[in-house]
Order: structure tokens, then sequence, then C-alpha cells
């Protein structure tokens, strides 16, 4: 078990940058009174002057994917992230607003849902009303060290006066490969196999003599002679992904409150056998978030604020995903030639050979499952009381906070043979085939707790203003992981 304590006392006379505000048609408006929220006050665009970057939740609600900060690329200058694997469900991602060139190890931005540290990867478009990315000393410092990376600011919709409003939004869209290399069939891969041998060594023999081309040109014996396209065969053309959200606001003088709910679901990126199974073993997921927030005017001087969100994420692979070459599913189905083996033997069994010893096919069907799932819940509550009747422009504020998740990896793998065909006629065998019959449960608990309390003063003098918050904030983080092994469950 880990546990971090943060203590910070931060005194800060504010100013802020200048962002430009996406051209609309409505009444016209002096765009520099125009507010946005950043870290722990909401600030007009003339007081800005850091180095920041704005956007509109609108501009991505209806951009498809599952991670709404994958929808800012090309959107947001001086941000950039790298995806690993880029499948549909898992697109988690590492994000720079620095670059890669740091003192640091840890060059990722902090990202903060509402002034708190939170999760973002999963988090509904239609719940965002706006992301600021803050990107250097000035802009950030309000956040200390911890901003040295830069802060990624994500704010959520929050209820107005007025009547009852209820929108349902559902969506379902289709995700494809960005780009699918075209690779040598297997008689042009043993043409420039024998081309590049004869290159090496003039006298060599070839590996592949004309018969052998023949019969990969001709296919007439498939098993003897494969032909495979594994990236066709394995390979979804399209993805598919839906999503659902309903949302409800409204409000009057003493109380104005939002919320939400919303489903994700992504079918999986890979073609696989539904019927040598009973359990799921492709990519698939799905997300299920719940939000509200409400604020009370208890009034004029009292303010309260609170907001909680829950969130099920639930993702699926095949068991094979725990080791490297399953986590490289993409890179090996790319790298087996098409002449490598057969999917199947003639006689029904898993075909593979001494170098591809793992069949894709079986991979993909044969090797169990694997389950990742996290619940998580955040909450905080915000008060703000304003001093006016005795100091004009005084006020006190402060935030209770709390966020944790749980997350469940469950493993249940097995292993499969595999056969290679032999000259006469007889099967190699390679690997041993064993049942699911342990399952692997690993367990990783998160908890943050943090709190803060300060003094705000705002006041005008003349053509001058000051905003001045003297603030003290504290920071609890504790990390608990636990492995245990769960017999024929």
């Amino acid at each position: 078990m880990r546990k971090h304590l943060l203590l910070c006392g931060v005194s800060v006379v504010s100013f802020f940058y200048a962002l430009p505000i996406r051209g609309q048609e409505v009444e016209p408006v002096d765009s520099l009174e125009q507010t946005v929220q950043l870290l722990y006050e909401n600030k007009p665009v003339k007081y800005i002057n850091g180095a920041a970057s704005y956007i509109s939740g609108a501009e991505i609600e209806n951009v498809p994917g599952s991670n709404r900060l994958n929808a800012l690329a090309g959107r947001i200058p001086g941000l950039s992230f790298y995806n690993i694997d880029g499948l549909p469900g898992f697109e988690n991602s590492t994000y720079r607003l620095r670059g890669e060139h740091t003192f640091s190890d840890n060059r990722a931005p902090i990202i903060l849902i509402d002034g708190k540290m939170d999760d973002a990867s999963s988090l509904d478009s239609y719940d965002i009303e706006s992301i600021v990315l803050l990107k250097d000393a000035a802009a950030a410092g309000m956040y200390g060290l911890r901003g040295a990376n830069g802060i990624i600011l994500i704010n959520i919709k929050r209820g107005k006066e007025g009547k009852i409003k209820v929108s349902f939004n559902t969506e379902t869209s289709f995700s494809q490969p960005t780009r699918k290399p075209k690779y040598l069939d297997a008689y042009q891969y043993g043409l420039l196999y024998n081309e590049a041998q004869l290159n090496d060594n003039p006298s060599a023999t070839p590996k592949y003599d004309a018969a052998t081309l023949e019969a990969y040109r001709s296919g007439a014996n498939p098993y003897k002679y494969p032909n495979v396209n594994w990236q066709d065969e394995f390979l979804k053309n399209t993805n598919l992904m839906t999503r659902n959200n309903i949302n409800i606001s409204g409000g009057g003088e003493t109380a104005i409150y939002y919320v939400s709910a919303n489903y994700l679901y992504n079918s999986g990126a890979f073609n696989v056998d539904k019927d040598v199974n009973t359990y799921n073993t492709n990519t698939s997921g799905n997300v299920m978030n719940v939000h509200g927030n409400v604020q009370l005017n208890f009034g004029k001087y009292l303010k309260v604020s609170t907001d909680i969100r829950a969130k099920r994420e639930k993702r699926n692979a095949p068991g094979a995903w725990s080791d490297d070459y399953g986590k490289d599913l993409l890179t090996n189905i790319y790298s087996t030639p098409f002449n490598a083996h057969p999917i199947m033997n003639e006689d029904g069994s898993i075909a593979g050979t001494s170098d591809y010893q793992k069949n894709l096919y079986g991979v993909l069907n044969h090797s169990g499952y694997s389950i990742w799932e996290r619940s998580s819940i955040s909450s905080y509550i915000d008060i703000a009381y304003d001093l006016s009747r005795w100091v004009k422009g005084l006020s006190i504020e402060g935030r209770a906070g709390f966020n944790t998740y749980t997350d469940f990896y469950t493993n249940r793998t097995k292993k499969f043979a595999t056969y290679q065909l032999m000259a006469d006629g007889s099967y190699s065998q390679f690997g041993l085939d064993t049942e699911i019959g342990n399952s692997g449960k690993y367990k990783q608990i998160y908890r943050n707790f943090d709190h803060n309390i300060g003094l705000r003063y705002t006041g005008d003098f003349d053509k001058h203003s000051v905003d001045a918050l003297l603030l003290f904030d504290r920071q609890q983080v504790m990390n608990a992981q636990s492995t245990q092994l769960t017999q024929n469950f």
C-alpha cells in the first residue's frame, strides 16, 4: 500500500490570457467579457495572459470514438498524443503539451475535471462544457509543481435557470483502419525471397522451386501450400460503436441542476469464431456513466454546489492478451507471411510450424479470455460565502472532494496445440491443449481525498482590477493492490 500526502499553500494574484472564441450566429456580445473556467475560478477572457487554448464541448460532441481527449487531435495547437494499439475500446493515449523534451521522467500533463484530478478516458462528450489547455508556467502556476507539464482542464456542464430541458441523443458509428497495408501473397513472397537469396549468394539453391511457386499461385492444395491473407481473415473492415445519452437540466433562483446518464458500446476489432466458445474473446467493451450536479443559493451570501459521478467500465480481450504475443496481435497479423501455414489443417486441427507455433486463429479463439472492469465514484462539495457585508469584494470558499476506483482483472487462459503437416503426411505437434481450470484475479484500489479553503478578494480601483486568492490545499492519495488465484469459478 502506498500513501502520498500533499500540502500546499498558495497566495496568487491572477492575471489571465487571451483565447480565440469560435464565431457563432448569436446576438452581438463583447467577446472579451466572455468567461472560461480556469482551475479555481471563472475568468473573463480579457484577463488571460498566459499560454492557453480553449475549445467548447459542442465542437467534439459528434466526433466518433470512446476517448474524448483523442477527439482534440488537430483542434488545439500544442497538444500531441500517442496511441499504441489504436483498437476500438482500447484508446487510452499518452498526451504531451510540452513535447518530449523535459527534465522530468513524467512528461504527461495533469488532467483535471472541474479542478479535480480524475480519469477522463471515457467521459461522455455531451457532459463537457469546455476544455482548456494551460501550457506554460503563467497559466499553470496556480497548481504548483504538479502543473509543470501543463494542465488539461475539463469543465462539466451545469444547469441554467429556466424550464426543465430534457435532451436525448443516440448515435451509431463505424470505425475502420486508417490504412490497411497491401502485402505480398504467397507466390509473390516466394519469388522475391528467391531473388533476395540469390542476391546474397548467387550459387545458392532457391528455397522455393518452380513447382512450389506454381502451387502457391494456383491454390490447388491450400493445406500443403497455404496462401492466407491474415489481415482479411481476422481484422474487421468496420467496427460498430453505439452511444446513447440522456440529460435533464433546469432550475430557478434558489437551485439549478444538471443530471445525465449515458451508455457506450464497442463491438470489437477482430473476426472471432462465435461457435467455438460460450464466452466473448473479442476486444469489445462498454461504459456506463451517471452524473449529476446541483447548485443551491441560500439567500444573497451563501452558495453550495455538489457534484457526483459514477462510472462502470468493462473491456474484453482474448486470454493471450496477458502475454506479449496477444498484446501485439495487430503486429503479428501484419508480420505473419501468407505462406507460413494454413489456418486449419485438413484434419481439422489448428495449423502451425516450428517457426510460427502460435496460430492467430488459436490466439483469438482458443486461448481463453481476459476481462478488465473498473467501478469508480467521484464527488465533491463546494461552499462559498460572500463577506461583502463586512469587506466589499471579500469571500471565503472551500471544497471537499473524494474519488475512488477499483480495478478487477480476470485472466482465464488456456493453451492450445498446433500441428505441422510433414512431407510424409504425418503431423508434428507443438504445445499442448489445456482446459480453463484456473483464473488469476488481480485487484487494484485507488483513492484520492482532497480539500481546500481560501480567501478571495476582487476589487476595481479606477481603471485597475485586482483578483487575489489565498488558498490552502491538501491532497491524500492511496493505492492498494492484491492478487489471488481462484479455482474453477
